[in-house]
């Protein structure tokens, strides 16, 4: 019952801070990439903004790239644009900073949610631009690199087009691991200033918030641990408050019961006789999550005597099971195994998962049709 209590005081808590006033999303969209995340990272590279803090952040910001080719000098006499005077984007550069003394330069092209394109030639796509803004600068800068800026980490389209001598260049970053460490390291350099303390920590939560469109699994976390018992433990309970759970913890919550759930049906195959062939990989539950809404699948492979390659997958339209030597499918015929699809945990079947015992009951009625894995009566079209 205590357990029970502090859920409900822990979910109240987080509808209480998601639902803090934020003045970035009060005035602007969390995904625009212009007005929002270019000005406002540029505003802190920036040593002549307002902010008092001098270069110290562009400090920071650079020793926390990837290490680059020839160490960037950070100085006053470094320049990032857009700044305060001169809001537009300098060459159609997202950001830039330069050290004109130095003659160096970093590119950094912010591609929040936006699609690689060319403005001038369509039919070359992106390839164009990024070596057009580094071509466009390179001479008068010694020392050019470019840093392309995405959630994750990705890298540009069309990269294995892009010309070795600016590919080498390019250094991936991304808003979920370095920009966000640097907001950490920025907001400890503040020490008397707590209204602009607050400020780096609301567009921090902004970047959780955006960055957890899909879920890595946080590892080791006690919260995340205590959590999963709790809702699991209530279920019922936490189910009729389903529609709280716009929280980011959640995430990692629904990741957790799907990577249970796969290896311990993994661990019952054993049991029985079964060699598994493709285990669960958490990269692959990660991506499920990122890709359900286009129903993308997960799933495990396993065999007995090297005699059929059985297949357990599940989309985003509930379970499956197949062999691949016949090419033959089918869906599971016990009406439990069919409320279950891992993208929608709003659904009670789903949600019901998060609970150890409801995951053991539903993997005993996934094996009680196990004799009849080899004899999918559904043929795969090729």
């Amino acid at each position: 019952m205590n357990d029970l209590v502090d859920y409900n005081d822990y979910i109240d808590q987080k509808i209480e801070a998601e639902n803090k006033f934020n003045i970035f999303t009060a005035l602007h969209n969390e995904r625009d990439e212009k007005r929002l995340h270019s000005r406002f990272i540029a505003y802190l590279l920036s040593p002549q903004s307002k902010h008092g803090m001098g270069s110290e952040f562009l400090k920071l910001f650079v020793n926390n790239l990837p290490k680059l080719e020839n160490n960037f000098i950070v100085d006053d006499n470094c320049k990032v644009y857009p700044n305060e005077q001169d809001k537009s984007e300098k060459n159609f550069i997202d950001i830039l900073i330069i050290n004109e003394v130095r003659k160096q330069a970093i590119i950094i092209e912010n591609k929040l949610y936006a699609r690689d394109s060319d403005h001038k030639d369509k039919e070359k796509g992106f390839q164009i631009q990024i070596e057009g803004y580094y071509n466009n600068i390179k001479n008068k800068y010694k020392d050019t690199f470019v840093i392309y800026l995405t959630i994750e980490g990705r890298e540009p389209e069309q990269f294995d087009k892009i010309e070795s001598h600016v590919k080498e260049k390019i250094k991936l970053i991304s808003y979920k691991k370095e920009i966000h460490e640097w907001l950490e390291k920025c907001e400890g350099e503040i020490k008397n200033d707590n209204m602009f303390r607050e400020i780096i920590g609301q567009y921090k939560d902004v970047i959780e918030k955006i960055t957890n469109f899909g879920v890595t699994p946080k590892k080791n976390d006690k919260s995340i641990e205590k959590l999963l018992k709790t809702i699991g433990d209530n279920w019922e309970i936490a189910f009729e408050r389903k529609n709280a759970f716009k929280l980011n913890d959640f995430k990692h919550v629904k990741w957790h019961t799907v990577f249970d759930f796969w290896k311990e049906l993994e661990a019952e195959l054993e049991i029985r006789g079964y060699e598994i062939d493709k285990p669960i990989s958490e990269d692959e539950i990660t991506n499920f999550f990122k890709n359900s809404r286009t129903l993308g699948a997960m799933g495990i492979g396993f065999h007995k005597e090297k005699t059929d390659k059985l297949y357990i997958v599940c989309d985003g339209k509930g379970f499956t099971y197949g062999n691949l030597d016949t090419k033959r499918w089918d869906r599971f015929s016990n009406d439990r195994l069919k409320e279950i699809e891992f993208s929608k945990f709003e659904k009670e079947g789903t949600f019901k998962m998060i609970n150890q015992t409801n995951r053991k009951d539903i993997i005993n009625e996934i094996l009680k049709e196990s004799e009849n894995f080899p004899n999918a009566s559904i043929q795969r079209k090729n």
